[in-house]
């Protein structure tokens, strides 16, 4: 019975990390899409699509709509 409850424990948690992990790939892939959209081979299209995708990555929302993405330009 232990060994049940304990796996079951165990599938729960790499659900969830499972579905942290689309959500990220989503965010990514939003981000992307968003700031192709603006790169024009300038540097104030890249200063847009950089700003864009900042934007489109901060509305998205994560963990069932409870959580946002942070946004870090060092990366």
């Amino acid at each position: 019975m232990v060994l049940l409850v304990g796996m079951c424990g165990a599938a729960i948690e790499f659900s969830q990390v499972y579905n942290r992990k689309i959500e990220l790939y989503n965010a990514a892939k939003l981000a992307v899409l968003s700031a192709a959209a603006e790169i024009d081979g300038t540097g104030a299209g890249i200063d847009r699509a950089v700003a864009r995708a900042e934007a489109a990555v901060q509305l998205r929302r994560y963990s069932y709509g409870q959580a946002s993405h942070g946004w870090s330009s060092a990366a």
